[in-house]
């Protein structure tokens, strides 16, 4: 929901001008989210701690305000956010699984709190400009969990300069996926899995239902890897569930979990 600020709709509009400013690069992280099934590249997605929001919200507007709700329908936990600033209140949901196949997530409930407060300062503009960073598969380091400096350094050049990096693996196309062909991208084994739309990808199966109705599993994917792994376990809608898991079976190596988009690192 939303309300007008009538009372000084100036000061608002400067509010949001400064909640526009990108991020300083160097408080960028990046996170994977699909794993290559040798392991050694991932999908790299752009995040910002949320006490670097909050600091920026402290800088914007000294008054602002939140208040969360909880829910748990269907082996879930979904948050709303109410964030309030200059007077005009916007609301956001976030959501993670309680339980997955390798057991319960015990941080589900602040996974959930943080996408949610996250989108609801999309909302505002702040942090907005993330969701368009173009995506690219960067050297990973599987122990760690983590990319490596040197695949850092080139992506928060891009950042920088808005320019893709020379090394750090092909960009991701519209649906989330690198480019080029499976072998060098999000596809390690270079073939289809048979799944999905008409043209046997996966990726192009669309979602008819949901928070991301009408978008393809691939730019679900791109956004929130984790309500694609909550389709391949849950989804009534049998080739959309295959269609999920098949997406997923390439990417992500036994026994690690995929990822939820916003979740705090």
């Amino acid at each position: 929901m939303s309300s007008a600020n009538t009372q000084n709709p100036k000061a608002f509009d400067a509010i949001l001008a400064e909640l526009a400013k990108p991020f300083d690069p160097a408080v960028v992280e990046f996170k994977p989210g699909a794993v290559a099934k040798s392991s050694n590249r991932a999908l790299a997605l752009a995040y910002v701690d949320a006490r670097a929001y909050e600091t920026r919200l402290d800088e914007a507007d000294p008054a602002w305000s939140n208040a969360y709700l909880r829910e748990y329908p269907e082996g879930r936990v979904v948050v709303t956010c109410t964030l309030t600033l200059g007077g005009v209140t916007r609301q956001a949901i976030g959501e993670c699984l309680v339980a997955t196949a390798n057991g319960a997530e015990e941080n589900a409930a602040t996974s959930a709190e943080a996408q949610a407060f996250k989108r609801a300062c999309a909302k505002f503009s702040l942090g907005r400009y993330l969701y368009s960073v173009p995506q690219v598969w960067a050297d990973y380091d599987p122990a760690k969990r983590a990319f490596i400096p040197a695949a850092l350094d080139a992506l928060r050049e891009m950042l920088r300069t808005g320019k893709l990096p020379a090394t750090g693996g092909a960009p991701a196309d519209a649906q989330g996926h690198a480019g080029g062909n499976g072998a060098q991208a999000g596809n390690p084994q270079g073939a289809s899995n048979g799944s999905g739309s008409g043209n046997g990808d996966p990726a192009a199966m669309e979602v008819k239902f949901g928070k991301f109705k009408g978008q393809t599993l691939g730019q679900v994917l791109a956004q929130d890897p984790g309500y694609v792994k909550w389709l391949s376990e849950n989804a009534q809608f049998a080739p959309l569930k295959a269609a999920a898991a098949a997406l997923l079976a390439p990417m992500i190596p036994a026994g690690v979990p995929a990822p939820t988009a916003d979740a705090p690192f």
